[in-house]
């Protein structure tokens, strides 16, 4: 399945976070994202404080210069969904990772679709996992992790519960037109919600189902 220009840019801007890298002592700031030297107030500087860039106007979390060795990284987890006809939805898990240098100038972005689930009207159908050596694999849906089941099925091989994880919120109106899920105001929620765990749509679909009822819960929200 491919992806449009404006989900790959999704991945590879939008997943992890961004950061202003600085030292107070050489009066430097460097901006991840931008991938720009930016003027920054050292005055109250301190780590892991949130700011916006100067110059790209994201949302950036300080870092200091000293706290990196030769690099670092970031690990996230996008999440696409697509419509694959009039009643069923396609979950997309991919995995990016991202290394930066010293400086804060990035060094590679590797981008890996690492699962899919489907979803029809009765909820989760299937699951296939993309971790395995030979590509895809149909998995068991029960989620026990690393292992292989009784009769020797893959049982999920991914714990879907990663890191931070990021919905494509672009396409979601379109997407869920239609289906069981069209009234359930998942566009208006994604777009509010941010840096949630992996199984948050999964859990959001399937109980939907259940409890259609949410939908007049979260319209009057």
């Amino acid at each position: 399945m491919k992806t449009t220009k404006s989900m790959q840019r999704f991945l590879k801007e939008d997943v992890t976070p961004d950061y202003i890298l600085y030292s107070k002592a050489d009066k430097y700031a460097f901006c991840t994202h931008c991938q720009h030297e930016v003027d920054l107030d050292f005055k109250g500087t301190r780590p892991k404080a949130e700011v916006t860039c100067p110059s790209c106007k994201r949302k950036a979390i300080l870092k200091a210069k000293g706290q990196t060795k030769n690099a670092f990284f970031d690990f996230g987890v996008g999440i696409i969904l697509e419509n694959i006809d009039s009643y069923s939805l396609i979950v997309r898990y991919f995995d990016v990772e991202k290394t930066y240098r010293k400086d804060g100038t990035l060094a590679d972005v590797d981008i890996k679709e690492c699962m899919r689930q489907t979803f029809d009207n009765d909820g989760l159908a299937e699951t296939w996992d993309n971790s395995w050596t030979y590509g895809w694999r149909k998995c068991n849906i029960r989620q026990y992790g690393n292992w292989k089941g009784a009769a020797g099925e893959p049982v999920l091989h991914i714990n879907n519960n990663w890191k931070i994880a990021n919905v494509y919120t672009k396409n979601l109106k379109e997407v869920i037109k239609g289906t069981a899920w069209e009234y359930s105001c998942m566009d208006s929620i994604f777009k509010q919600t941010s840096n949630f765990t992996g199984s948050t749509v999964s859990s959001f679909l399937k109980s939907y189902l259940s409890s259609p009822i949410d939908e007049y819960l979260y319209k009057t929200s």
